[in-house]
């Protein structure tokens, strides 16, 4: 697992639109779309949104790598920030 795992620069993804990413497919069908990239480029690859790529892993080893004490690997912060304001820094 620790092996494929990358940088999210690095990991296959769809073409993008330059400045906006993959966020047309997105809005248009988000489950679709994350469908699709998980058939073509299989449990990691990327998503991009302004100003923001973003890693995707699928399926339980991916979620068991992410939950086990890999905090200085994985970040929320960046995901949640709207949420700060409201919930502070200890849920998330």
């Amino acid at each position: 697992m620790k092996q494929l795992l990358r940088a999210a620069k690095q990991l296959p993804s769809d073409p993008v639109i330059p400045l906006l990413g993959n966020v047309k497919a997105l809005l248009s069908s988000p489950e679709l779309n994350l469908w699709n990239c998980y058939q073509r480029h299989g449990k990691f690859f990327k998503i991009e949104i302004p100003g923001m790529k973003i890693a995707v892993l699928v399926g339980p080893e991916a979620n068991q790598f992410v939950l086990s004490d890999q905090a200085g690997k994985f970040s929320t912060k960046r995901g949640y920030w709207f949420l700060k304001r409201n919930l502070g820094d200890g849920i998330l």
